[in-house]
C-alpha cells in the first residue's frame, strides 16, 4: 500500500488531498482544526483574578481570591497559549476579553465543569458571556455579524481618545 498528500492553499484556508493505493486503503478524514475562541467576563478583582490567569496558563493549581485552587488542566493543555491575550476595557478595569487560540472545547469542557474551577469562577467571576468562535469575516457571518479587533498601537492613550472621537464624528484625532 502507498499514500500520496497534497497541500493547495485555496480562499477557505488549505485543501489537503491523500490518495492511498491498495486492496485495504482506507483513511481516517483530516480533523478539523480546533476553533479560536473569544471570552468575555466582568471580573470581582483584576488584579487578582489576573494573576491567577496567568498562573493557570503554565500549572493546574494556581491561586485566586486569596485561594489555592487544583484543577484538572493547565491551559496550555487545551489551547494554543503562546497566542493567548488578555484585554481589559479602559472604562470598567474589571470588564475583561481573552482570546484563547486553537481550543480544544472537549479537553477544556470537563475542566471548566470541575468542581474547583467552579468554586473559583464563583469567587471570582461576577458574570461571564459563552465563549464566541472567531471566524474570518464574510456571508457566513450574516448581515449584521459582530465584530471584535485588536489593533497594537504606538500611543493607546491617543488612540483611544481618537477612536471614542470618532464614534460622535466621521474624523478621528489618532495624533
Amino acid at each position: 500500500m502507498s499514500a500520496e498528500s497534497t497541500k493547495e492553499a485555496t480562499a477557505d484556508g488549505a485543501k489537503v488531498t491523500t490518495v492511498v493505493e491498495g486492496a485495504d486503503a482506507t483513511a481516517a478524514a483530516p480533523a478539523e482544526p480546533l476553533p479560536d475562541c473569544l471570552m468575555m467576563a466582568e471580573v470581582k478583582d483584576f488584579d487578582d483574578w489576573h494573576a491567577g490567569f496567568q498562573a493557570h496558563a503554565e500549572a493546574k493549581t494556581f491561586p485566586m481570591n486569596g485561594t489555592t485552587y487544583t484543577v484538572p488542566l493547565a491551559r496550555c493543555e487545551a489551547c494554543d497559549e503562546a497566542k493567548t491575550l488578555v484585554f481589559r476595557d479602559t472604562a470598567d478595569p474589571n470588564s475583561v476579553a481573552m482570546t484563547l487560540y486553537s481550543m480544544d472545547m472537549a479537553k477544556f469542557g470537563p475542566c471548566m465543569a470541575d468542581q474547583q474551577f467552579v468554586a473559583m469562577s464563583e469567587a471570582a467571576i461576577v458574570s461571564q458571556a459563552p465563549p464566541l468562535v472567531m471566524t474570518d469575516p464574510g456571508p457566513a457571518a450574516g448581515e449584521a455579524p459582530s465584530m471584535f479587533f485588536c489593533v497594537e498601537v504606538a500611543d493607546a492613550e491617543a488612540w483611544v481618545a481618537g477612536f471614542r472621537a470618532h464614534g460622535a464624528s466621521k474624523t478621528g484625532t489618532w495624533g
